[in-house]
């Protein structure tokens, strides 16, 4: 899943082989009042684990990039699949950021309850290393968020530890690229923790703080804000949106629209909650209503400096979850559901981001046999 708070970009290269071929689908997309997206583009890929979105061969065009079972690194650009290069090991979680600071982008995934870090991908001499410790929890689907985390200016990794923790491992200045192998675990006030969760400057103090989703039976938001550097505050719960019991799915901070704070959004079973900190401390602002899944996205699908939100569907008591929702934004993060995106199967994973070079995002869903492709723009030619 393309990070939130991190790079958007990732670059990587390598020996070239090809891979599964692609199709055009028909009547891909669903339109409830104003379509931002056109036909959808089907790459047949069993096997694929994790999504992310990136320039895979440096000639500043972003890719869609996959991992999958064998496991490999692959890139879709406007045809087939090809593999860059081998993996250590499967993973559920792909990420993109600069962690060394060189300019250069690297990728940071998780699997098998170990975190894989790949510095200076686009070169043949890359560096892949694995973090080992015997305090991480190895869950089988933790999730990896990359940011700076003790204002040292060099990008941190967190990753759901288990029962209530977050694990956080902290970059060593004098050896940019290479984390401490003892993280500092983060406690938390429930005994469960999603898996999705995001790093961002909440409060605009200029340090990053730990945004998360509690999995917990009253659906809470809860962010802990750093103090010092490296050290955080106990989970400050935000404001709900709705008084019933409601399971949160995701979160996603972003600055949705452009005022240069971030914004929130959190998916929840029956609703998606909007929180903004343009006003001062972080508020609820909008409720957009519809039944949610794991993933949430953003980016500008029509051109206007305003950020859409992408959001998986789901269907209670069902076991396919095969729709993406898209709400535009109208103004000053007021959005409106404007379209359904179909997808083959069910969907496993979402990446947001422009990879046809036109300026607008496009939307790339995993599922279960293949990644989706939605470009924006209707009138887009997909021939």
């Amino acid at each position: 899943m393309q990070g939130v708070g991190a790079a958007s970009v990732v670059v990587l290269g390598g020996f070239f082989l090809s891979a599964p071929g692609c199709a055009l689908a028909d009547a891909a997309t669903e339109g409830n009042s104003r379509a931002l997206y056109g036909a959808r583009r089907d790459v047949d890929l069993p096997g694929a684990t994790a999504i992310a979105i990136g320039d895979a061969d440096g000639d500043g065009r972003d890719e869609v990039l996959v991992a999958n079972d064998s496991p490999h690194l692959l890139a879709i650009g406007d045809g087939d699949a090809d593999v860059l290069f081998d993996l250590p090991l499967q993973l559920s979680d792909l990420q993109s950021a600069d962690l060394d600071g060189d300019g250069r982008l690297d990728l940071v995934g998780t699997g098998d309850g170990q975190i894989v870090v790949v510095l200076d991908a686009p070169s043949a001499d890359r560096s892949i290393s694995m973090l080992h410790t015997k305090a991480f929890v190895p869950l089988s689907d933790a999730e990896v968020a990359v940011g700076d985390l003790n204002v040292d200016d060099y990008p941190d990794l967190a990753v759901n530890g288990g029962a209530g923790e977050i694990a956080v491992f902290f970059q060593d200045p004098a050896e940019p690229g290479h984390f401490a192998d003892d993280p500092r675990f983060l406690e938390l006030d429930t005994s469960w923790l999603s898996s999705k969760f995001a790093i961002a400057d909440e409060n605009g103090d200029g340090a990053n703080d730990d945004v998360v989703v509690e999995e917990s039976l009253d659906g809470r938001v809860a962010v802990m804000r750093q103090d010092d550097p490296g050290s955080f505050d106990a989970p400050a719960t935000l404001e709900a949106s709705r008084d019933d019991l409601n399971q949160p799915q995701a979160v996603l901070a972003a600055d949705l629209d452009a005022a240069g704070r971030v914004d929130l959004a959190a998916s929840f079973m029956g609703h998606l909650s909007v929180y903004s900190s343009a006003r001062g401390p972080i508020e609820l602002v909008d409720t957009l209503e519809g039944q949610f899944g794991a993933y949430v996205g953003a980016g500008d699908a029509t051109g206007d400096g305003l950020l859409e939100l992408v959001a998986t569907q789901s269907t209670p008591y069902q076991p396919v979850v095969d729709e993406l929702l898209v709400f535009e934004q109208t103004a000053d993060l007021r959005f409106a559901a404007t379209q359904t995106l179909r997808l083959p199967d069910m969907s496993a994973d979402l990446a947001i981001g422009d990879v046809n070079g036109d300026g607008l995002a496009d939307v790339a869903a995993l599922t279960v046999s293949n990644v989706s492709i939605f470009h924006a723009g209707v009138d887009r030619d997909e021939s």
